[in-house]
């Protein structure tokens, strides 16, 4: 991202779903995002994306995140990291998906229905 912005590249719009917290680190791989964190290195972790991707995006271009996991307030982590970079938050919108219940190959809890965006 870095990079693009050097270059002066500008984008009317970023789709883009941020790491879920806490993840963990699948066969050794450092994958961003991808380990466990303290809450506190996951909002730094995220300022730092947010505070790259702001200068990619034009004066009146959008950023749509979508936001997932467990942890409660997790949005409102995520906007805090987001309006530390510059971006204003227009909205809360919840992606509410279809079916209930179980899912997945985890038989022993619910399955989250719906994310933020």
């Amino acid at each position: 991202m870095v990079e693009l912005a050097a270059q002066g590249i500008r984008y009317p719009c970023a789709a883009f779903s941020i790491p879920y917290w806490p993840l963990l680190d699948y066969n050794g791989k450092s994958v961003w995002g991808m380990r466990r964190q303290t809450l506190a290195q996951y909002d730094a972790m995220n300022r730092d994306f947010f505070a790259k991707l702001y200068p990619l995006i034009t004066e009146a271009g959008t950023a749509w995140c979508i936001i997932g996991g467990k942890l409660r307030n997790l949005p409102q982590h995520v906007g805090e990291a987001a309006r530390s970079a510059g971006f204003y938050i227009s909205d809360d919108i919840i992606w509410s998906k279809k079916g209930k219940g179980q899912g997945g190959h985890v038989r022993t809890r619910q399955r989250e229905n719906h994310e933020h965006i």
